[in-house]
């Protein structure tokens, strides 16, 4: 494990995992600081210690803030759908509209420029990392271009 001793000491929460490696400095006991050579041939018992490093690694499942499960526009406006997203390591963000992929990675907030009604439906916020994943799930509805017709009473002959 890279120089790393093979049990590492962890800590979890609901939201978090810690990991701690202990990682040799050298491979050679020490006495008074100094490193013993491999030749070297103990004759009565002395204390011996060794070096280490600690790592420590946090781990923090994505958590994406609430918003709102409706958003409502009128054609052509442009639409912002937010997702605030927090976690360690840094969570890659994924959109999708009515379960197909959407957009840039990593792009947050999502904005649609000019709605139509072809961008009604279901999008999601796929939050993830290497703790855990989270989704947000956002209806957008679209309301249509409303006409007034101007109507005058017409005489039949």
């Amino acid at each position: 494990m890279n120089g790393f001793n093979k049990t590492p000491e962890l800590s979890t929460t609901p939201e978090s995992v810690n990991v701690a490696l202990h990682k040799p400095s050298n491979s050679f006991p020490t006495y008074n600081g100094s490193p013993y050579p491999s030749n070297t041939h103990l004759l009565t018992p002395m204390p011996i210690s060794f070096q280490s490093t600690v790592v420590l690694l946090s781990l923090a499942k994505p958590r994406i803030q609430p918003a709102p499960p409706l958003l409502k526009a009128l054609v052509g406006q442009t639409v912002t759908l937010p997702c605030v997203v927090q976690g360690e390591p840094s969570p890659e963000v994924n959109w999708f509209h009515n379960g197909l992929p959407v957009g840039i990675k990593d792009t947050s907030p999502f904005r649609i420029q000019h709605v139509s009604m072809a961008d009604k439906g279901t999008y999601q916020c796929v939050a993830r990392n290497s703790a855990g994943q989270e989704t947000l799930e956002i209806m957008l509805e679209i309301l249509g271009e409303f006409l007034f017709l101007n109507t005058s009473l017409l005489q039949l002959k």
